[in-house]
């Protein structure tokens, strides 16, 4: 255990007690080393008394025990009277009370030592401190219980200036004199105005109306640049009044901007002011600008426009008009424009006085020679008194067409004939035609003393090319009339000047043989050949079949097998079903059923024959040949040797 013990000169009384009651002990040179006085482990000098009736045992130190220390009190091998030896060891530690102030080791201080500035003092004190008090010319200021000890010190005043730092412990012990306490003198000075400048826009700037002005302004101060201000005024106008704060540091830079009026008179000038303060409350002298005013807006074309966008000026027109507007913030003072592509002219308005709208009428002429839909383009530009120019404007319209469309070609020729049965007709023009124009009564096609044609009528290739495709298939050897009427007109309203006819005669004439397989009347023909007939024109498919294309033996009997239509529909072909019998002439026969897709049939006729192989085969040579010697000793044929000489038979069939 631990007693603190507030005595400097201690008597350490230790009482014995046997059972209920105290024991008397021996006399204390039989036991004087064993009741001591341990400072660090180590016995200490002590007088030893026995007092009240030898119950109690009194250590006395000749020179007192030491203030804020440990000490421990150990008694080991004591007797009482009778005999009887204490047991073990019995140990009792005390701490003397502490009464030694603690000490400031340092007293430091960082910032400047101006008037109005918050100066941050720090002290260092001994392990033990538990709070310093800082002075200032003797005056307590603050008291600080936290490690690391500081103050932040007002600088309320000018001159010099004594701060002292009291540490204090946990014990109370406090000295505020020197060494113990640490004092630290200085002088305070005054605390000047910040001063501010304006680094741009430079003095007699020009700016232009409407531009964005951007102004630098930089203020510095010894203790803090607290604030900019700064105002913008025109003729008694404010364009701007605006503060910035910051709330670090002896400089401050920062942009101001404003914007100047879109109407602001040329040579007006704009007066800018900057003044700052710090965190005194003290002001800067005003730094000021003076900016002049030009006018930096250009006019704009506002508007042109014509009445021949609508409805288009024809080639040759004298008068052709265009109306063109322009603005201006201070106010125009010239209008030029010009007419080009098919179009010329050109002319200057001048404007007087000069307005910020103005609409002037531009009229030119329109060259004769101009083709339709010919571009012209009207071109204008504006200018103030600055002088700006504008941006050009320009309207660009297209020539009438006043030229009716012209047949560039056809697919069919006046007086054509064999026409197939269902033509399309188209015949092409040399501009676009006016789709509502074209119907099934202005394109006709009829026959000729008869009715019209049933059709669809359509246009293709940019609505150039009319095209007539008949419903159903047209009556074989016919004459038929095609016309396109007056009534069909171009995209600008331009008819025809006259009708677009022409005639022509449907095929009357059954397809002819080109070619045939095998050829015609041709003899030895293998036993199941390919037949088939080629003609100069395609058949029509329906009427190709078994009961219409027959292949018959010059007996009259009909061949087995099949007919079918290919190559375009122009090749009849007759597959057999089983070999021809040989030396037998066969015709291969189109009936009248047969026809082209306009209607004409064949003649009945045969359009091929043929006769069969009636030759037997004959040998042609022998190898060896006959009676040949010395024949070279060769390798048999089909695996299996038939001799010792290779024999060679060449058949002739046929």
């Amino acid at each position: 255990m631990t007693t603190r013990i507030k005595a400097l000169a201690l008597i350490a009384l230790v009482p014995f007690l046997s059972g209920a009651s105290c024991t008397k002990i021996k006399a204390k040179s039989a036991f004087k080393d064993g009741i001591k006085l341990l400072l660090n482990g180590t016995a200490l000098s002590a007088q030893l008394d026995l007092l009240q009736s030898s119950t109690v045992a009194a250590l006395t130190p000749p020179g007192g025990l030491l203030p804020d220390t440990v000490y421990t009190v150990s008694i080991s091998g004591v007797k009482d009277i009778a005999g009887n030896l204490m047991s073990g060891t019995f140990t009792s530690s005390f701490k003397t009370i502490d009464t030694i102030a603690p000490t400031v080791s340092s007293l430091t201080y960082t910032g400047d030592l101006i008037k109005n500035n918050i100066l941050p003092i720090t002290a260092v004190g001994d392990p033990d401190t538990a709070s310093v008090d800082f002075f200032a010319d003797g005056v307590l200021m603050f008291t600080d219980s936290t490690s690391p000890f500081a103050y932040s010190m007002p600088l309320t005043k000018e001159g010099p200036v004594t701060v002292k730092a009291v540490a204090r412990d946990l014990a109370g012990n406090r000295n505020p004199n020197i060494p113990w306490a640490r004092e630290l003198s200085f002088t305070v000075v005054a605390d000047t105005p910040p001063a501010t400048s304006i680094t741009s826009p430079a003095e007699g700037s020009q700016v232009s109306t409407n531009a964005s002005v951007t102004v630098n302004v930089t203020s510095t101060d010894d203790l803090l640049a607290k604030e900019i201000t700064l105002t913008a005024v025109m003729n008694g106008q404010t364009l701007l009044s605006q503060t910035k704060t910051s709330a670090t540091g002896k400089t401050f830079s920062t942009t101001f901007s404003f914007t100047v009026p879109l109407t602001a008179a040329p040579g007006s000038s704009i007066v800018i002011t900057a003044a700052a303060k710090d965190s005194g409350g003290q002001a800067s002298a005003i730094a000021q600008r003076t900016l002049a005013v030009k006018d930096g807006t250009v006019p704009a074309i506002a508007s042109i426009t014509s009445p021949g966008q609508t409805a288009k000026y024809r080639p040759g027109e004298q008068n052709a008009q265009a109306s063109v507007t322009a603005t201006d913030n201070i106010g125009v003072t010239s209008i030029t424009c010009t007419a080009s592509g098919a179009a010329t002219g050109s002319r200057t308005f001048t404007i007087e006085p000069a307005a910020t709208t103005t609409t002037q009428t531009f009229v030119f002429p329109v060259s004769p020679s101009a083709t339709p839909y010919q571009n012209m383009t009207v071109t204008c530009t504006a200018k103030d008194a600055a002088p700006n120019t504008s941006p050009a404007g320009t309207l660009t319209m297209q020539v009438a067409d006043i030229v009716p469309p012209a047949v560039t070609g056809a697919n069919r020729t006046d007086g054509e004939t064999n026409v197939p049965a269902k033509p399309t007709i188209s015949v092409t023009f040399s501009e676009a035609l006016l789709a509502s124009t074209v119907t099934g009564t202005t394109v006709t096609l009829t026959i000729e003393g008869g009715m019209p044609v049933a059709g669809s009528v359509t246009l293709t290739n940019s609505s150039k090319t009319v095209n007539f495709t008949p419903t159903q298939n047209l009556t074989k050897a016919a004459r038929f009339r095609f016309s396109v009427g007056t009534a069909v007109t171009d995209e600008a309203g331009n008819g025809l000047t006259t009708e677009y006819a022409f005639s022509f005669t449907t095929d009357g004439t059954p397809p002819s043989v080109v070619g045939t397989s095998p050829a015609n009347n041709a003899t030895n023909i293998q036993a199941r050949p390919v037949v088939s007939a080629t003609f100069d024109e395609p058949f029509l498919a329906s009427t190709v079949n078994a009961a219409s294309v027959k292949l018959v033996a010059d007996d009259g009997a009909a061949v087995a097998g099949t007919a079918s239509l290919g190559n375009n529909g122009k090749t009849v072909s007759f597959t057999l079903s089983q070999d021809l019998v040989k030396a037998t002439t066969y015709r291969l026969v189109l009936t009248s059923a047969v026809t082209d897709e306009i209607g004409n049939g064949q003649s009945g006729a045969p359009v091929l024959s043929f006769t069969t192989d009636d030759t037997p085969p004959a040998i042609a040579t022998v190898t060896p040949a006959d009676g040949a010697q010395n024949v070279a000793l060769g390798i048999a044929v089909r695996n299996q040797p038939r001799s010792r000489a290779e024999i060679s038979l060449a058949l002739v069939c046929g």
